[in-house]
């Protein structure tokens, strides 16, 4: 039997590291982030404290890698909880909010990224690992223009150099 502490390094570690196994035997691209795996669109979070795990901010208290794996396939076919449509109006909105009176202007993604994290709380759900997905998606999804006709683009700037506020 491990220690409480034991258990919770495991956990965080070696455990996701396995996890990112069980997920590509099962066919299922998968990488390991700092305290997550990223199985697009799906992220799974350990929470060592609890024993448990979180798979787009679901709880699934089973840590077996088979049901893991079901988990990680059923969320990969259930549509997304934000369609790019949706997310690329949402961006235009926080955008303006930022640009103020002067559209066309450049603005950073991390700015973007605060201003839809305001509401107390907001960033402890929707982080910003959950913020790169959401634009990876929106990239992926071929959505560039808004409903009323306003286009985005994304393009790196120098500042991307230093990796502050970069989205991966």
């Amino acid at each position: 039997h491990l220690s409480n502490r034991t258990e919770e390094e495991y956990l965080a570690g070696p455990y996701l590291d396995e996890l990112v196994i069980a997920l590509k035997a099962a066919g299922i691209e998968a990488r390991r982030d700092a305290e997550s795996v990223i199985a697009f669109p799906v992220i799974v979070r350990a929470i060592p404290s609890e024993r448990m795990l979180r798979i787009d901010g679901k709880k699934l208290s089973s840590l077996r890698p088979s049901a893991v794996v079901a988990a990680v396939k059923r969320g990969q076919n259930a549509k997304p909880r934000l369609p790019p449509d949706r997310f690329l109006e949402l961006l235009l909105t926080a955008y303006r909010l930022i640009s103020g009176s002067e559209p066309g202007q450049t603005i950073a993604l991390s700015r973007i990224y605060q201003a839809l994290t305001l509401m107390p709380g907001t960033a402890a759900s929707y982080g910003p690992l959950e913020f790169a997905r959401d634009l990876y998606a929106l990239d992926r999804g071929g959505v560039a223009r808004t409903k009323e006709g306003a286009t985005v683009s994304f393009t790196a700037s120098t500042g991307t150099k230093a990796g502050r506020g970069v989205y991966t």
